[in-house]
């Protein structure tokens, strides 16, 4: 008796614009949302980071149902050199700790990671965006029927 392979149905979100009548099964689980990073265990300091970022950066833009897509590519952008900036203070605050100075080397890496984190935020904006939360026509006219 052979074991069938059992799919999830893919999330709505896997349904953007310009993947209409690509089907979800067919592209990668971080592309359809899925999974932001795959092969690697959520659980981890740089992972947490990276989510909590990437999750925060969506949200500053006005959120993941008014994002396009070259929006959400960058929030990705930014969680990643922000997780690596926080392991790189980490070093540094270990090398300080042991009365050693930090690595040149990763001085000059931080330095290039901050610049181009600052590249990046500033082709997202650095005013939130605001969700848009009024209620449409149609939500106000079945809400008036229903209070008929």
């Amino acid at each position: 008796m052979g074991l069938k392979n059992k799919k999830k149905k893919p999330s709505d979100s896997a349904h953007k614009d310009g993947d209409r009548g690509r089907s979800p099964y067919f592209r990668s689980r971080v592309s359809h949302g899925s999974k932001l990073l795959p092969a690697i265990d959520g659980r981890s300091r740089a992972a947490r980071v990276f989510r909590d970022t990437y999750h925060s950066m969506v949200a500053h833009c006005g959120g993941e149902d008014e994002l396009p897509e070259t929006m959400r590519l960058m929030c990705r952008r930014a969680a990643a050199i922000e997780a690596e900036c926080v392991n790189l203070e980490a070093r540094f605050t270990l090398a300080r700790q042991k009365g050693a100075d930090p690595l040149p080397g990763d001085i000059d890496l931080y330095q290039r990671l901050t610049n181009t984190l600052r590249r990046v935020c500033e082709a997202l904006g650095w005013q939130r965006t605001a969700r848009d939360i009024t209620p449409s026509l149609g939500d106000i006219l079945s809400a008036g029927h229903r209070h008929a």
